[in-house]
């Protein structure tokens, strides 16, 4: 099925000069690298609420008050997808999909939006898929055979070497 992807870049680790307050020292922050934007500001609307004391209805409920809210950089329903190089199969790997994307934290990995998805459950859909992002295709992942590890390697060539005599043995009968 064809999809609209929307590219929304690469997140990697950064520390700011000065914390926001209200934060423990602790806490992980993300930067976009191409944009520099923060994770937080970006994932979320700019909301706006006005420094004014509470205000009650006459039956003593609180008032919320009104916002200003920028509108969101996703598109309504669309999924949101972390994605992972991996440097070993040279390939991109979908890691999580879901539709809130404040669940994510795509720290040294890529973020995507994914627009057009009717199914119901977006991690079963993409999570561990391959994507391309010339095509913006998502396949099965195929892992290539493993290359034999050096002790694999060295009991291969041992039983080699056995068979190599057992021929030459059988050859003498």
């Amino acid at each position: 099925m064809p999809y609209t992807i929307i590219d929304h870049g690469k997140w990697v680790s950064y520390k700011p000069h000065v914390l926001p307050k209200y934060v423990p020292e602790n806490t992980a922050f993300l930067l976009e690298e191409t944009s520099h934007s923060d994770w937080y500001e970006y994932i979320k609307p700019d909301q706006v609420i006005p420094p004014k004391p509470p205000e009650f209805t006459p039956d003593g409920e609180l008032i919320i008050p009104s916002r200003k809210v920028e509108a969101s950089r996703f598109q309504q329903g669309s999924v949101r997808a972390t994605l992972y190089w991996h440097p070993d199969f040279l390939c991109y790997m979908v890691l999580n999909a879901v539709y809130d994307v404040t669940t994510l934290f795509p720290i040294d990995n890529f973020l995507i939006e994914i627009v057009g998805y009717t199914g119901s459950d977006p991690y079963a859909e993409f999570a561990n898929k391959v994507y391309d992002p010339t095509t913006h295709a998502f396949t099965e992942f195929v892992a290539p055979d493993a290359a034999p590890n050096k002790i694999e390697t060295r009991i291969l060539t041992t039983l080699d070497s056995i068979v190599t005599r057992l021929e030459k043995l059988e050859k003498r009968k």
